[in-house]
């Protein structure tokens, strides 16, 4: 009988990911100019039924906020799910910032517009195809492709 191991002690509590310690990081952009990209995640490992072929354990998500600014730090878009806590707003939903309105518009940057639940990989993908994003790797398509398969075979809501 082997030993379970180090992380399984720490199953179905909550856990936080933030990457670059909540520093944006920069992506440059085909132009020369960069971008501020901030991704952090709530997260727990649960267990996964037997009759499933990934493995006794997978990562869920709980929540996200994804960001994207400008090279100044305004924000220009934000997608976020948090369904715990204070907000009234507990569904998957963007923001639109500042640097893309105008003060006296309709949609301002307060203005919860709701959406599907967002990975990280199509995050990524939108800022190489939509924003112009110089991505790091020429097989970058692939990678992201096959990461956002396995969200979609491991993900416990439709």
């Amino acid at each position: 009988m082997g030993h379970e191991p180090w992380w399984a002690q720490r199953l179905s509590r909550p856990h936080s990911l933030a990457w670059n310690r909540r520093k944006p990081v920069l992506l440059k952009t085909r132009e020369g100019s960069h971008l501020g990209l901030k991704l952090a995640l709530r997260y727990e490992i649960v267990r996964v039924p037997q009759d499933r072929d990934s493995g006794p354990y997978r990562v869920q998500t709980l929540a996200y906020e994804y960001s994207v600014q400008r090279e100044d730090g305004t924000e220009m878009v934000a997608f976020h799910w948090h369904p715990f806590g204070d907000s009234p707003v507990t569904t998957p939903h963007f923001h639109v910032g500042s640097t893309v309105l105008a003060p006296d518009q309709v949609i301002t940057g307060k203005l919860h517009v709701p959406t599907s639940r967002i990975a990280v990989e199509q995050v990524l993908r939108w800022c190489i195809t939509e924003l112009g994003v110089s991505a790091l790797r020429d097989d970058w398509e692939r990678v992201l492709n096959d990461g956002e398969d396995v969200f979609k075979l491991s993900r416990s809501w439709g």
